[in-house]
């Protein structure tokens, strides 16, 4: 299969057109929402109903059931805090991995071919990736959610969320930080047209086809939507990490990449995909010693698909002599 050729330039700000690899695309940012005229809430919780103290940290491993039985009762806050107006969150980590119903099946099939390695003469390099069956946190992020709702006229939004987390974290005996926004700090902002600064990655999560292929999450209710950022940023974020499940996060990534658009992967095609769509994260300023450190992680992170397509290959070959055995 040909490689997909990536565009050559790159663009400090919103790529008008879509990269054929990504599943989504960064128009300018859209005009300011005006504020809601009406917006009321119920009164506040009191503080004796919140439950103090809180272990600061979650130790608690969150399953992909267990976290979705977490925010169904999380939504569930949401009607006394938000005037039952839904809340859409913006994530990234762990969670999205774990809640992402394709990148979930394709950690299954993954999990399949490592185990039908152990009963061959051959050894997937799958066995070697660390299995993601559970999380502790939810990252999501704040600052734009924060400023999301402020555009609507409500001012304490950062208070009330904070509130639905710790009752929920109280619930279920979990860590005051299942749910936060630490990664905030380390996450790039831009300029747009107008030199106006704006959040990239809150801004590229939200874009219509982004939020069809990728909301992780949504309430029984109607009132929580969890959208997750688009792969392009997770692959990003990861490969500046790289720790423990990131490789295997990244390679199913772009395995899934490959599912929806046929896309061969090769270290010049991720890079250039980086650059392009990720170019707030400014590769261009990095030192020599960073930039080869990434390069190192995207040919790794391809070597991972690699052995993915010639494991599904051999196991295709071996059910097919399995048949014909038959």
């Amino acid at each position: 299969m040909a490689a997909v050729a990536p565009p050559t330039t790159w663009h400090q700000h919103p790529n008008p057109r879509p990269h054929p690899a990504s599943s989504t695309f960064t128009p300018p940012p859209p005009p300011q929402t005006r504020p809601h005229g009406r917006f009321q809430y119920a009164s506040p919780l009191a503080t004796r109903d919140i439950p103090i103290p809180l272990p600061p940290r979650n130790e608690k491993e969150l399953t992909r059931e267990l976290l979705i039985t977490i925010l169904d009762y999380f939504a569930t806050l949401i009607p006394a805090h938000f005037n039952g107006l839904p809340l859409r969150l913006v994530v990234h980590g762990g969670a999205c991995m774990l809640l992402h119903p394709g990148l979930y099946n394709l950690a299954k099939q993954q999990e399949y071919l490592s185990a039908r390695s152990h009963s061959r003469s051959h050894s997937s390099p799958h066995s070697k990736l660390p299995r993601r069956i559970s999380t502790r946190d939810v990252d999501y992020i704040h600052r734009s959610f924060v400023a999301e709702w402020h555009a609507l006229g409500v001012m304490d939004a950062e208070e009330r969320i904070r509130r639905c987390i710790r009752l929920t974290a109280g619930h279920f005996g979990l860590g005051a930080d299942w749910m936060n926004a630490d990664a905030d700090v380390a996450l790039p902002m831009a300029l747009d047209a107008h030199g106006k600064q704006y959040d990239p990655i809150y801004h590229s999560a939200l874009q219509p086809h982004n939020v069809a292929l990728h909301t992780v999450y949504t309430a029984p209710n109607g009132l929580l939507r969890l959208i997750s950022v688009p792969p392009v940023w997770s692959i990003a974020l990861k490969l500046v990490r790289y720790t423990k499940y990131d490789p295997g996060d990244i390679c199913l990534l772009l395995r899934n990449g490959t599912n929806l658009n046929n896309v061969h992967w090769t270290p010049a095609t991720l890079a250039s995909w980086l650059r392009t769509d990720a170019a707030p994260m400014s590769f261009e300023l990095w030192t020599a010693a960073k930039l080869h450190e990434l390069h190192e992680r995207i040919r790794h992170a391809i070597g991972g698909v690699e052995a993915w397509e010639g494991e599904g290959q051999r196991d295709g070959q071996g059910q097919g002599r399995e048949a014909r055995g038959r």
